[in-house]
């Protein structure tokens, strides 16, 4: 493939900082290799050529295709990498200056938590209400410049948690805050690790604070590529300008109408306001989408061009389609999730497309419940991007082990698990033991050993406790069943424990909510078991085409010939988080980004773009289109589904 005309001339611009604004579709990739190339070919190091990506699939992609057309190997292009791996790279041998001894441990999300519901503790504060919004506040504060002035300038309302509960002892106080900070960080540096924001954090300080580390790696590099520019956060945008030399040897590649990582920090201002910010830069703009129709292309430039503050281009596409973006309308969700499916069938029968082809987007994770059941039916085969089917999440299998259970008390796997929501003291061999009594069943195994064994008083309690949850669930409906496991375990405990942070735990809450709309259309526990089983009973064998279901976030960077996007309503899409706010100037900042996520979601579509609301949904979100479905009906044919 030849580069067109303005590819060619961003690929070839060496004079100063290059900048390329890619819209969708534009062959963003393909520039990007073809200027490690052109860089290669005019005498640059490739192993001096630093590539930032944002993924690590990105960057295998980019290392695989400059690999197949140039002489270079894996090892010379080693610093094609994802800024967290590259900045790593540049610490494991400057540990020292940041007075870590070698052979630093890199702390994962859970083990950050467990050091700050530990700290917690310790100061006798909440755990449940507290730890997420502190692990949020100490990623924050990392990156900025100076964390301790910060924490002194904050907003506490920011870290506000889910229920309205905020950090009301800490809104005066910010010493707590500070000292809080401070044992966080003494905990790591006492076990010799760093978590994921310090990689960032340190690299960026030393390029301020160690001149030698700092000439070290801006003289090393000779070209400094970065991809996604987009989505950096003020961390990443610092280290980036200090290792360049006054952006001269830069290439920045992005699209500030695809910024929709805000909730990580990114900044797209830093993208659109780079023109300015970076001396002597010049301006690219890719506006051919190779991807989409134009129907697709024109509809998405009405979405977006409703943003007020970003880089003006008007995409267009030279793929003629008499097929225009379809808005469907449903009377509820299970006549959307059942007709989806029967479309997809069509397609594939009909059309000669294959399943592979489809993909359906959404906005809640909890929304591919109603999609998966219909897919299910009509023997469809699916997978899930990004994530795990709605009866395979761990919240969903934890509550759903005690309904196996009291379906069938010889499920020793169900036991096994249930017995530990919550943890109970319940050992492995405390476990053997019950399940080695002679008995017919499990609930007679557990009696004889309660009566038969001496054993810690706290675990004989859980016991008697357990099996009396047990007993009371046997009789209820299924919907009646999971309220009282949920009740009687205080599973919103659980729930907040195993989440990473406010919005996973907002994500699993309504996979909750959305398995209790699912049970009440059950009357007994058999059925509802028969039914959720078909629901885990998938063909495992990736060989087989398959209907992608996947969230828009998953599904950036993607392409596909057929998309479906559901639940386009107000609260959903966009997300009602993004239309609470103190302030109207931070709604309208995160109803544009959800705008952006919509304009995402749209052009992931090559040929057949459909797009889908209801009525009634069995949530609390139901009866109001979504606003950017409004904004778009010029482009579009609309279809009333009355069934």
């Amino acid at each position: 493939m030849e580069p067109s005309i303005v590819q060619k001339e961003a690929i070839e611009y060496l004079n100063g900082p290059c900048i390329i604004s890619a819209g969708a579709g534009s062959g963003k990739t393909f520039t990007l290799v073809n200027k490690f190339i052109h860089l290669i070919d005019n005498g640059y190091n490739p192993r001096r050529i630093l590539c930032f990506t944002f993924t690590n699939k990105a960057a295998t992609e980019l290392k695989e295709r400059i690999i197949k057309s140039t002489d270079a190997n894996w090892y010379d292009i080693k610093w094609v990498r994802t800024i967290h791996s590259a900045c790593l790279q540049m610490l494991k041998s400057n540990f020292h200056k940041i007075n870590y001894l070698e052979n630093v441990s890199i702390y994962s999300a859970t083990e950050q938590r467990k050091i700050i519901r530990e700290i917690l503790i310790g100061r006798k504060l909440d755990v449940k209400k507290f730890t997420m919004s502190f692990v949020k506040l100490i990623s924050d504060a990392k990156d900025s410049i100076d964390p301790i002035k910060f924490l002194n300038k904050t907003n506490i309302k920011a870290y506000e948690i889910i229920h309205k509960e905020f950090l009301p002892i800490f809104k005066y106080d910010k010493k707590i805050l500070i000292d809080i900070f401070k044992d966080y960080c003494y905990v790591l540096k006492r076990n010799n690790a760093i978590d994921y924001d310090d990689i960032l954090f340190y690299t960026h300080y030393l390029l301020i604070n160690s001149e030698e580390f700092k000439n070290k790696y801006k003289n090393y590099f000779q070209y400094i590529l970065v991809d996604e520019f987009q989505d950096i956060n003020s961390t990443q945008y610092g280290i980036i300008i200090k290792l360049t030399d006054e952006g001269k040897n830069l290439t920045i590649v992005g699209d500030d109408f695809q910024s929709i990582f805000g909730w990580r920090g990114a900044k797209p201002e830093f993208f659109i306001d780079a023109k300015e910010k970076i001396k002597d830069s010049k301006l690219f703009k890719l506006e051919e989408n190779y991807r989409s129709s134009t129907n697709i292309v024109s509809m998405s430039n009405d979405i977006i061009k409703k943003n007020k503050n970003q880089i003006p281009k008007i995409c267009y596409s030279n793929i003629k389609s008499d097929v225009k973006p379809v808005v469907i309308k449903f009377k509820d969700d299970e006549s959307e999730s059942s007709e989806i499916a029967r479309i997809c069938l069509y397609y594939v029968n009909e059309l000669d497309y294959t399943f592979n082809d489809i993909a359906v987007l959404y906005r809640a994770k909890f929304i591919s419940r109603g999609i998966e059941k219909a897919l299910t039916n009509l023997g469809i085969p699916y997978i899930i991007i990004g994530s795990v089917a709605f009866f395979e999440r761990k919240e969903i299998k934890d509550i759903m082990s005690y309904i196996k259970f009291t379906f069938n008390i010889n499920n020793s796997e169900a036991f096994a698990r249930s017995i530990n929501v919550p943890k109970r003291g319940i050992g492995k061999g405390t476990l053997q033991k019950i399940l080695s009594q002679p008995d017919n069943n499990i609930i007679q195994k557990i009696k004889t050993f309660l009566y038969s064994k001496k054993m810690n008083s706290k675990v004989y309690q859980n016991l008697l406790e357990y099996s009396r949850i047990i007993s009371n669930i046997h009789d209820k409906t299924p919907s009646e069943a999971i309220e009282l496991v949920l009740k009687e375990t205080n599973f919103d405990d659980e729930l907040r424990s195993m989440s990473v942070d406010d919005d996973d735990y907002i994500d699993r809450n309504e996979n909750i909510n959305e398995l209790i709309n699912f049970a009440n259309k059950f009357k007994t526990i058999p059925d509802f078991i028969d039914e959720s089983s078909l629901m885990t009973s998938e063909d495992q064998n990736e060989n087989v085409e398959k209907v992608k279901l996947m969230t828009v976030h998953s599904a950036k960077g993607l392409e596909f010939k057929i998309v479906f996007i559901i639940g386009l309503e107000d609260g959903l899409f966009p997300h009602w988080k993004s239309m609470r706010s103190d302030s109207d100037l931070k709604t309208t900042k995160h109803v544009e980004e959800e705008r952006r996520l919509f304009y995402v979601a749209t052009t992931r579509s090559k040929e057949i773009l459909n797009m889908t609301t209801v009525k009634s949904r069995t949530c609390s979100f139901s009866g109001r289109i979504s606003r950017f479905l409004k904004e778009i009906n010029d482009h579009c044919e609309s279809f009333q589904f009355n069934k």
